[in-house]
């Protein structure tokens, strides 16, 4: 249990809120506070550079929040939807990006390249890895393919996704939406698992 602001919260269930006009309000919710020997309140601990982590929106007096995590996510993205992933973002921010003369086709190509040559070496044996992401682009590669598959699912209902490669703190406007956008991320690809820690 995580005692905030006069309100229990259980870590294994749906949490609510139920103070918050604003995402500085909601951060203050989640933090600590020190008290002083007096017994008043003293101050809190932000990250170091506090203004990142406040945004500015209106958070309705009920909601339901809970993190996402994915199951082994490098060892399952799938390489075909990576790059498939990879050439539909490069096709919405071609006129932005400097390609060096290739074509979402040569990107296509080389990334293709790249990725069928998953080798890894376990007890002075070689061994190649069928699926998932095992070489320096991996962490890119996923978080593209992450971002992908939430552009598909995350369309309405959420008042607010914020991930970190795996990790995702989600709000919504109830439990059963919450649910819902779960079940959906779950649904767009067989071997990326989200874990709702509601």
């Amino acid at each position: 249990m995580l005692a905030t602001q006069g309100k229990s919260y259980d870590k294994n269930t749906y949490r609510s809120s139920e103070s918050n006009t604003n995402g500085s309000s909601l951060l203050e919710s989640l933090s600590h506070d020190n008290e002083n020997e007096s017994g008043t309140s003293g101050h809190r601990h932000y990250p170091s550079e506090p203004t990142r982590w406040t945004f500015p929106c209106k958070i309705p007096s009920r909601v339901y929040y809970a993190s996402f995590d994915v199951e082994s996510l490098y060892t399952n993205v799938n390489n075909d939807n990576a790059v498939k992933a990879v050439i539909s973002l490069y096709g919405q921010h071609e006129s932005q990006i400097h390609s060096m003369g290739f074509n979402a086709d040569d990107i296509r190509v080389m990334l293709s390249a790249t990725l069928s040559c998953n080798i890894f070496c376990f007890n002075n044996k070689m061994y190649e890895q069928k699926r998932g992401l095992g070489n320096r682009i991996a962490p890119l590669l996923a978080i593209i393919s992450m971002d992908h598959m939430e552009r598909i699912t995350l369309t309405s209902n959420i008042l607010l996704y914020k991930r970190y490669v795996d990790d995702a703190l989600v709000i919504g406007i109830s439990k059963n939406e919450v649910e819902r956008k779960l079940e959906g991320l779950n649904a767009v690809d067989d071997n990326i698992l989200y874990d709702g820690e509601t």
